[in-house]
């Protein structure tokens, strides 16, 4: 597995049955959404250098990228608020589940 950078930059994972999740009830809503735009994310980040080490296994150090994001984090408020949509699966649970 390779890290690029120092890995303490940060990200909002989410599993992907909570996005499909959100979709369905997107697709689902009674009302016209008009192109509305909703952030779809777990509203926790975890650094990538974490997620490294809740899978376990080796990993290497590769240069950073000029122009990557340092840390995001999902807004979730407007996709709750509407659509009552929460995540279900922690991200961290999952992958200890996976990977241990």
């Amino acid at each position: 597995m390779t890290i690029v950078g120092d890995g303490l930059q940060t990200r909002d994972y989410i599993h992907v049955n909570d996005v499909v999740s959100a979709n369905i009830k997107g697709m689902l809503y009674p009302d016209p959404l008009n192109g509305e735009v909703f952030n779809v994310g777990s509203g926790s980040n975890y650094s990538v250098l974490d997620i490294a080490k809740i899978m376990g296994g080796v990993y290497t150090y590769i240069p950073a990228r000029d122009g990557e994001a340092r840390d995001t984090l999902a807004d979730t408020t407007k996709i709750k608020d509407k659509f009552n949509w929460r995540t279900t699966i922690p991200m961290k649970d999952w992958i200890e589940r996976t990977y241990k």
